[in-house]
């Protein structure tokens, strides 16, 4: 594949990121760029990718948009205040049930 082509983009949690590129490392060697990828995945990842597709699922269930409970995944924010900052740039803020439930899930997985 071309440095300049791509099939698809998608956001993704970081333990995907873990579990794509380790899966290409033991074929081949990684570019710069994908050893570096990698070792931020190994170092900041906060689940399995099992658990980290689980939650995912879970939180566009409650209605979050799947690019938005990506990352809030990747980040496994604490309590509301974390949360919170993770919507500080959206238009609408999430009811504090909402963050509540969104709590809950991230916690059945800590």
């Amino acid at each position: 594949m071309n440095a300049k082509e791509f099939y698809s983009e998608e956001p993704v949690t970081l333990a995907e990121v873990k579990k794509l590129l380790s899966a290409i490392s033991k074929e081949k060697e990684l570019e710069y760029v994908q050893k570096k990828s990698l070792e931020h995945a190994q170092h900041c990842v906060h689940t399995s990718f099992k658990d980290a597709t689980a939650m995912v699922n879970q939180l566009v269930e409650l209605g979050l948009t799947k690019e938005k409970a990506i990352e809030i995944v990747n980040c496994m924010p604490a309590n509301r205040d974390e949360l919170r900052t993770l919507f500080s740039k959206e238009r609408k803020q999430p009811e504090t049930e909402t963050v509540d439930k969104v709590l809950e899930v991230l916690a059945k997985y800590q």
